[in-house]
């Protein structure tokens, strides 16, 4: 560098000072690349000037800063080699040309540019951009020029790193501070549905990616989607694939993070809607693992070429991490309460059979005396007297009473040796009579159906309790009248009978649908909430089961079923 002018070194000088200062200046990369390229210009005295950075994801060269060219200049992109300025970051060596138009080197992207000069912006040993300076005046450059605008990279380029650093640890800072306040948010979530929006929401804000989603494994190994979230929330998107039709397959199989690059040349990859409306273009697939055990996957999607850094996976990882604890802890706080209130039904149940026991054994004394006085005033009865018929009538409902009594004291004993051989048409048909009076007075009409007429092994009068309760639900269903239609038809192996119960009552009420078979559990003001749940018992005491198949505001059908030969 020549010294014959010393007003010139001390403004080089400056110059230098000014560019170490911007990294007091600002934390922002952009405004020091703005303030470096603007400051340069001026003292070259120059009217157009850039600062190229290498893109890693595209292997272009990019303009991010730059005076004198017209805004669209950043849409602009160098690959290496290509132009002075692709060459110098090649090559990793200056250049200085003072007629571009007898260089073959330089390509012309705006017209009158006589001369330029480029200095490859060097860290760490390694080329990162370009600092180009051009000017209309051919032959504007010398060889103190190209020494000085080396001297300013290279005090850019320690500027750059020390920016880049700062900002790298404060981008860490805040997904550490972000990851921290995840885990206070979802350790104390105990529904799983906000649960798996809360850690993929959480997730694509850390991350600040396009969108990101979470599958789980289902029952049959498969990933099933359960949440996808954009930049606008939760979105509508359903899907359930095989482990070995998509990339995210990889990351299970493998338990570790499996990064696609471009989404469009992955034929396995299942968002081809969405990869077009979004313009979906990368993909990071981290799995979900508990104990050693993968649940699931967790996936960020980038909407332009990126490619995630080794702390963006760490991140990732430990969201990866965090959910997949806050969802097996949430599933496991889910069984306990479950079994507590399973505890709870059953401590309810004991208590109702010691109960109802003790009731039993209270009233089998006085029906007794009660059936003794009234043989006893049928003795001096003549047996023409009309009244005889009453009496009988009267000692036919206490012996009921008894065998009802009888029937609680014997409740959980062994009833094998009271199941026989029934004809399904004759359980239905005596069903019928019983409650014809009923059913008449509430103008509901019964139709047993043309059926398979077959032999069942069973307990007929538990059987026959099970179509008593039907019928209560159905008439307690239809309080202006309706119709109940009763089938039975044989199973296509000949091993089973299914009995299907219609009626057109107003339904079951949707909150309770799910759970109408257990015991407590009732939609009406008076009722007891173990009609159900007894007929389900009793089914399946005897190997078989009910089931809704569906109920509306137009009616209700059980379907129930028996074994031949049980």
């Amino acid at each position: 560098m020549s010294d014959s002018d010393p007003s010139l070194d001390y403004r080089f000088l400056k110059l230098l000072h000014d560019i170490d200062q911007c990294l007091y200046a600002s934390e922002d990369p952009q405004k020091v690349l703005d303030e470096v390229i603007l400051l340069s210009t001026r003292f070259f005295k120059v009217s157009h000037g850039t600062i190229s950075l290498f893109n890693p994801n595209s292997n272009r060269l990019e303009i991010e800063a730059f005076v004198g060219f017209p805004k669209e200049c950043q849409e602009w992109q160098l690959p290496m080699g290509m132009g002075l300025t692709g060459w110098v970051a090649l090559h990793n060596k200056g250049a200085c040309v003072n007629d571009t138009t007898q260089d073959p080197r330089y390509v012309c992207m705006i017209e009158n540019l006589n001369s330029a000069i480029a200095i490859p912006l060097v860290i760490d040993s390694s080329a990162l951009g370009v600092v180009s300076l051009e000017s209309p005046v051919k032959g504007a450059f010398s060889e103190l020029h190209l020494e000085q605008l080396t001297e300013i990279t290279r005090t850019l380029g320690r500027v750059l790193d020390k920016v880049w650093r700062i900002n790298n640890l404060n981008r860490k800072n805040v997904q550490l501070d972000s990851v921290v306040k995840m885990v206070g948010k979802v350790s104390n979530r105990f529904e799983l549905e906000s649960l798996l929006v809360d850690v993929t929401s959480e997730a694509r804000r850390i991350i600040h990616c396009e969108m990101c989603s979470l599958f789980l494994l289902n029952s049959e190994g498969a990933l099933q989607l359960e949440v996808l979230v954009g930049k606008d929330g939760p979105m509508e998107h359903s899907e359930t694939v095989e482990l070995g039709e998509t990339t995210m397959g990889t990351a299970v199989l493998h338990q570790k993070s499996v990064e696609v690059s471009n989404l469009a040349a992955t034929e396995e990859h299942l968002f081809i809607g969405l990869d077009e409306r979004h313009r979906l273009v990368g993909m990071l697939s981290t799995p979900l693992v508990y104990e050693e055990k993968v649940i699931g996957v967790l996936n960020a999607y980038t909407s332009e070429p990126h490619r995630f850094s080794n702390t963006e996976k760490q991140v990732f990882g430990a969201l990866a991490d965090i959910g997949a604890f806050a969802i097996e802890n949430t599933k496991l706080y889910t069984r306990i309460i479950d079994s507590e209130d399973m505890l709870r039904q059953s401590e309810r149940l004991t208590t109702l059979g010691t109960l109802a026991s003790e009731i039993a054994h209270e009233i089998r004394n006085p029906l007794t005396v009660i059936r003794l006085l009234v043989e006893s005033i049928g003795f001096d009865m003549d047996e023409e007297d009309p009244k005889q018929r009453d009496f009988k009538v009267v000692l036919d409902n206490i012996d009921n009473l008894g065998e009802i009594v009888g029937r609680v004291l014997n409740f959980g004993k062994s009833q094998s040796q009271m199941f026989a051989r029934w004809n399904t048409h004759v359980i239905v048909e005596e069903c019928i009579q019983l409650v014809r009076f009923k059913l008449k007075r509430s103008k509901i009409k019964v139709e047993f159906l043309e059926s398979d007429d077959v032999v069942v092994n069973c307990n007929k009068g538990q059987i026959q309790q099970v179509f008593l309760n039907l019928f209560i639900n159905a008439e307690e269903a239809m309080p202006e009248g309706g119709e109940i239609h009763i089938r039975s038809k044989l199973s296509e192996d000949a091993e089973k009978v299914f009995f299907e119960f219609t009626d057109n009552g107003g339904g079951i009420p949707d909150a309770i649908r799910e759970s109408v078979f257990e015991s407590f559990l009732t939609g009406k003001s008076k009722g007891t909430g173990l009609g159900l749940a007894i007929v389900k018992r009793i089914l399946r005491d005897h190997r078989g089961d009910i089931e809704i198949t569906q109920s509306s505001d137009i009616g209700t059908t059980f379907i129930f079923w028996l074994p031949l030969n049980h």
